[in-house]
């Protein structure tokens, strides 16, 4: 069983809000405008606080005023897409652009909307626009590398995180985000180097922690490990990574109680955190603890059915329980899942089919 990576720490982007001006761009000077722009101002104001309620409502006075104020729609759309509403955020997302298509805001941050909706090719196309409108505005190139990260499109994500930071040396976001990419394609060295330096730019930086966290286990270093990790979880205590990863380097260590109890704690504030119920399945296993395994092994399969790793465990966990017939059934559908990888799989099984055997032939 493989322990999973940091896979699901958060990555992360930049919202972009527009420079706020005293009339709406392209008006003229009016009363009215006058309003509306103070009324964005002070809702501004209240949404940096995370005062969100305050904020809305002093936007959409804002727009009774000035039904043409861009910053207010792009301003009410980063409020409702805060609370979840990602509708009413692309909707005033939209709006925005409609009102000023010369303004690169709302195409930023529409294209984090439809990045979250699994729409990758929409967030490219509106980065895209962004960049157009301000070709050196380096937080554009660290968010399109993220989209290209998440297409599996590794070449065109470190190009754009290269251009982030040549453009913008202090992008704290653009150095992690590129650390995660390095760590990736398995240059550790420099991805440590790369969260270093978000670190430096920004201490307060739970994410920068958890990663480099994660890159410090892999490489073996268990006190830098455990160091980072609880500085993330210090900073941030409901980073459900954070406690996956330390998880981890609890189970590396050998203390099993404390690598479930990190995996309780990441499930209990992502109860879809597939790695966090994989790798508590894998304690379990090891621990002997099969009925509670194979549940969080069928959790893992609930949660992500296309994945071939889950059959493939719950399928050892059913075997060790003693039933052949299911257990075949599980390695059966991880084979027709495993695409390119099904030798290896077939080589796995066969190992754990030989082992179950000798253990039988044993007693």
């Amino acid at each position: 069983m493989s322990v999973c990576r940091a896979s699901t720490i958060p990555r992360f982007w930049v919202v972009i809000m527009a420079l706020l001006v005293t009339v709406s761009i392209g008006q003229a000077q009016t009363p009215q405008s006058l309003s509306a722009a103070s009324y964005v101002a002070r809702g501004h104001d209240w949404y940096k606080k995370g005062e969100l309620d305050r904020a809305m409502a002093d936007f959409n006075i804002a727009l009774t005023f000035d039904s043409l104020c861009a910053q207010a729609y792009l301003l009410r759309g980063l409020v409702k897409q805060d609370r979840g509403d990602s509708d009413g955020a692309l909707e005033d997302f939209d709006k925005a652009i409609e009102v000023q298509p010369s303004l690169a805001e709302p195409y930023n941050n529409r294209a984090l909307v439809h990045h979250l909706r699994g729409n990758p090719k929409a967030a490219v196309a509106d980065l895209n626009k962004v960049i157009e409108l301000k070709p050196r505005l380096a937080a554009a190139y660290s968010n399109r590398g993220r989209v290209y990260y998440s297409m599996g499109k590794l070449d065109a994500a470190l190009r754009d995180y290269n251009k982030s930071i040549a453009l913008d040396s202090g992008l704290a976001v653009a150095y992690a985000n590129r650390g995660i990419l390095l760590h990736e394609m398995g240059n550790i060295t420099a991805a440590l180097t790369g969260f270093d330096k978000a670190l430096k730019i920004n201490p307060a930086f739970a994410e920068a922690y958890a990663n480099r966290g994660s890159a410090r286990l892999e490489q073996g270093d268990l006190a830098g490990a455990f160091s980072d990790l609880n500085k993330a979880i210090e900073i941030d205590p409901a980073m459900a990574g954070a406690y996956y990863t330390r998880g981890n380097a609890w189970r590396a260590k050998g203390t099993e109680d404390r690598a479930i109890s990190d995996y309780d704690r990441a499930i209990e504030l992502d109860p879809r955190h597939v790695p966090a119920h994989n790798n508590r399945g894998s304690v379990y296993l090891v621990q002997g603890k099969l009925e509670e395994a194979i549940r969080d092994y069928s959790r893992v399969i609930q949660l992500d059915p296309g994945n071939p790793l889950g059959y493939l465990n719950r399928g050892l966990a059913t075997l060790m329980r003693g039933n052949p017939a299911e257990a075949e059934e599980d390695f059966l559908q991880c084979l027709r899942l495993a695409g390119d990888k099904r030798k290896m799989f077939e080589d796995r099984i066969e190992k754990m089919e030989q082992a179950a055997a000798g253990k039988k032939l044993d007693q």
